[in-house]
């Protein structure tokens, strides 16, 4: 006796959700015979919960119940057979989008619960993913060049040597998932020591607000790297890129967890002092200025898979081909105000 089968079936097999779409489906619950049931109960909820070696902190971003299915009118009782109670909810506007990892996670869910009198209630869930990415087009910083410009002066033994002129930039500084960073530029060496090589890096730091405290966890999630530089010569780059992750996360609508994104190069001079530039990046939807989403050049082998990212270097190891950029999109700014799924 009992329920045989309950489960939370969405209305599509669509896998992510964007800020103000309905999540709409329906209960199916089946039962061989006669079974005591008061309601069939729907929640979909949308919350963050963060865990930093035992630090807690949690808010909610979406909380609503209803009731699909009322057995007052009929003794409280669930007839054979198979039933489909329809329910319909809608995603909140600025709400942030799913993120999972080590110490915290945004997740949004369906739940139904069978409430049995003088018994178990029966439950059930159904996960569902949201992405409700920050609009570029809103943030005026976004359009900005992106500069690293700097005269460092590099230390060997206790001596200072002469300085590393940089001067490199990109057109603008919000990007979104799955973009290139074009850089161009020169960087000069006129120390007396030659630079090894270069490293480019994109680095992720999520910051976790428990209260009156904060904590953060810094990553590389990208890396490439370019040959050395001679003393006295000039290395020219030509939209060197830089991809974005798919995977970047987007947390401006998060309270309790922050997201930040910062370009470094870093010009390695063996014995001595390094030269490094540093800058912060934007990430979110809705792209501005030139959009290269695709490089001229790079093409898998026939029997290769396509890859989801450009090859990623070691610090020792120059980039070999000979990569265009794509401009795949050139947007014009939107009167529309709300996230976008990418």
């Amino acid at each position: 006796m009992g329920i045989n089968r309950f489960l939370v079936v969405l209305e599509t097999d669509q896998a992510v959700y964007s800020s103000g779409q309905d999540v709409a489906g329906f209960v199916e619950v089946f039962v061989e015979s006669i079974m005591a049931c008061r309601a069939v109960l729907v929640k979909a909820s949308g919350f963050c919960k963060v865990n930093y070696l035992g630090n807690l902190n949690e808010e909610t971003y979406m909380q609503e119940t209803v009731t699909v299915w009322c057995g007052s009118s009929q003794g409280e009782n669930l007839q054979p057979g198979t039933h489909m109670f329809p329910f319909r909810f809608k995603v909140p506007q600025n709400v942030p989008s799913s993120f999972e990892n080590e110490y915290g996670h945004i997740r949004y869910m369906v739940e139904a619960m069978a409430e049995i009198p003088w018994g178990e209630n029966v439950t059930t869930q159904k996960d569902f993913r949201v992405d409700s990415r920050y609009d570029l087009i809103q943030d005026e910083d976004a359009s900005l060049p992106l500069r690293f410009v700097k005269e460092e002066s590099v230390c060997c033994c206790c001596c200072e040597q002469g300085p590393v002129n940089i001067a490199l930039s990109a057109e603008k500084t919000g990007y979104i998932p799955g973009e290139y960073i074009l850089l161009t530029g020169e960087v000069t060496n006129r120390a007396g020591w030659h630079i090894e090589n270069s490293v480019i890096k994109l680095i992720q730091t999520i910051k976790y607000i428990v209260h009156e405290n904060s904590y953060k966890e810094t990553e590389t999630i990208q890396r490439l790297g370019r040959p050395g530089i001679l003393a006295g010569n000039t290395d020219v780059w030509l939209s060197v890129p830089l991809r974005i992750p798919e995977q970047a996360a987007c947390l401006q609508y998060c309270n309790i967890m922050k997201a930040k994104y910062e370009v470094e190069i870093t010009f390695s001079m063996g014995f001595c002092s390094d030269a490094i530039v540093k800058e912060t990046i934007i990430v979110g939807a809705n792209p501005v200025g030139k959009v290269t989403m695709a490089l001229e050049g790079l093409v898998p082998s026939p029997s290769a898979p396509k890859p989801s990212a450009p090859p990623l270097y070691n610090s020792t190891e120059p980039v070999s081909q000979e990569l265009k950029p794509v401009i795949t999109q050139q947007p014009t700014a939107t009167s529309d105000t709300s996230p976008t799924a990418i």
